[in-house]
């Protein structure tokens, strides 16, 4: 794989990281807050979601520029995150208790697909790390 299709990559997964975070904070967003002002438990898998796909976006934002050993770790990095973020609402954190609640609905069938997608481009680009760090 060619270092610029590895910069494709990255700037995919970049620009995935981003629609993840403001997609689970807009659009897709968990269950409205409670009557009396308070949020579920799928508002804290909704904040974690938006963390996790920042926190991707600036690995890949950063990555071009840093090292081969330290973007080698980081690439493994954003594939184990983008692999845990698929299990992220509904089993690895609770969420409502009825399945019908706009969380298990609408957030975590978007949360599922990007996470998926974002898997695909982390290996991706896992292998171009490796490609050319031969």
């Amino acid at each position: 794989m060619k270092n610029k299709t590895t910069l494709t990559i990255q700037r995919l997964a970049l620009i995935c990281s981003l629609l993840l975070s403001i997609g689970v904070m807009t659009v897709f967003h968990a269950c409205a807050a409670k009557e009396d002002g308070t949020f579920m438990h799928c508002h804290d898998v909704q904040l974690v979601v938006m963390g996790i796909g920042l926190v991707l976006a600036v690995i890949y934002l950063i990555l071009s520029k840093l090292p081969g050993a330290v973007r080698l770790v980081l690439s493994i990095l954003t594939l184990v995150a983008s692999i845990c973020l698929f299990f992220i609402p509904g089993s690895l954190m609770p969420m409502c208790m009825m399945k019908t609640m706009r969380c298990f609905s609408v957030m975590q069938p978007f949360v599922r697909i990007f996470s998926v997608l974002l898997s695909l481009l982390a290996a991706g680009n896992l292998y171009g790390q490796l490609r050319s760090s031969k």
